[in-house]
């Protein structure tokens, strides 16, 4: 939600956990990490948001991972 995974390629993933990069969420050597960040990237966190688990990608639909972690998520008012 606050972060970006980058392999080594430069492919950026959903996280951290997605260490065979199962899905690509840009490629910051054909994109800007502003580009990418908002790309992707904010659809997977609108998802998770709205709760709309179901239409994550199957990767995420299948990880336990950020079930175990604290994920409340807060809204900042610009």
């Amino acid at each position: 939600m606050r972060t970006m995974s980058i392999t080594d390629t430069g492919k950026v993933v959903t996280c951290a956990v997605d260490l065979d990069a199962a899905f690509v969420a840009g490629d910051v050597n054909n994109q800007s990490l502003k580009e990418t960040w908002n790309g992707k990237l904010r659809e997977l966190r609108e998802m998770h948001m709205a709760k709309h688990y179901e239409r994550l990608p199957e990767n995420c639909r299948r990880c336990k991972d950020w079930q175990a972690a604290r994920a409340d998520y807060y809204r900042v008012n610009p």
